[in-house]
């Protein structure tokens, strides 16, 4: 019954002791100003600030998730004004092993397991390349261990795996599928998705159902993101629409639509039922 919760905060948020990052080493600016990443837990009944960290040197956390041991994956990024000169001191022994153990350049997209007690990073690892890959983005993990992250890019080097949906990247941005492996070691699942326009997320966009399926959902501008024939609407609405995306457990592309009318639609959050309906929410215009 505890409460987690994740975020963005500036140098003052209040850390417990014995943390594994106390300080704050959040960027210098931006669209939110002075802002760092962070998470904490509550007690079930709100009384008690059990622990709470900083988390790395980008602006924000904006989705995480909890496995069957209560350890945290939680999204996290760079920006041209993190101090990756003067990283938390977790960086040295976090991104030991690690699938990408430095980021390709300022805008670096990036993965951190967090020890249940918020004592230690367990591992970490970047996934980013020569360009903007999102701090937004969304994070699953699966009944294994191995974490799922979905983010926007508008990278062309990433690395894709053999058998990908599409191993190169669409024009503007896209979005990019990664699976790793539970010790955040290999990349055992990554595809490019999107068409020739912008393909973004703002947050909690990806999901698993019980056979493990995986969800995606973006919100598009291309007017020509991958469907599928007989999709329930197959070609672009308009000015920005919703696209929701199956793959099946290996990253094979199986179903896709669009969403959307001759507005603007932003999806914001995207859950799957037990019986494998697609639920989402956003606003329209």
């Amino acid at each position: 019954g505890d409460v987690l919760i994740s975020g963005r905060a500036g140098p003052g948020f209040p850390t417990t002791p014995g943390v594994f990052q106390p300080e704050y080493k959040g960027n210098g600016g931006g669209v939110y100003g002075v802002q760092g990443g962070f998470v904490a837990k509550l007690s079930s009944d709100g009384s008690t600030l059990k622990w709470s960290s900083n988390v790395g040197v980008g602006q924000l956390c904006r989705d995480f998730a909890v496995d069957a041991a209560g350890d945290l994956y939680v999204k996290m990024g760079t920006t041209p004004t993190s101090p990756l000169n003067n990283p938390p001191a977790w960086f040295a022994a976090g991104f030991k092993g690690a699938y990408q153990p430095v980021p390709a350049d300022a805008d670096d997209a990036g993965l951190v397991k967090i020890r249940n007690d918020g004592s230690e990073v367990v591992w970490a690892t970047w996934i980013g390349g020569k360009g903007i890959d999102s701090q937004p983005g969304s994070v699953r993990v699966d009944p294994a261990g191995s974490p799922y992250m979905l983010f926007y890019t508008d990278a062309s080097d990433l690395k894709t795996t053999p058998g990908a949906h599409d191993a190169s990247h669409n024009g503007g941005k896209d979005l990019f599928l990664a699976k790793f492996s539970p010790d955040g070691a290999k990349l055992l699942l990554g595809t490019y998705l999107g068409g020739s326009g912008d393909d973004t997320l703002e947050t909690h966009a990806l999901s698993l159902d019980a056979a493990g399926n995986i969800y995606a959902m973006a919100i598009t501008g291309s007017n020509d993101f991958p469907t599928t024939p007989g999709a329930f609407q197959e070609s672009f609405g308009g000015k920005a629409d919703v696209a929701v995306a199956k793959f099946d457990p290996s990253g094979k592309f199986l179903a896709a639509t669009y969403v959307g009318g001759s507005g603007g639609e932003g999806p914001d959050g995207l859950s799957v039922s037990a019986d494998g309906e697609v639920l989402f929410v956003g606003e329209t215009n």
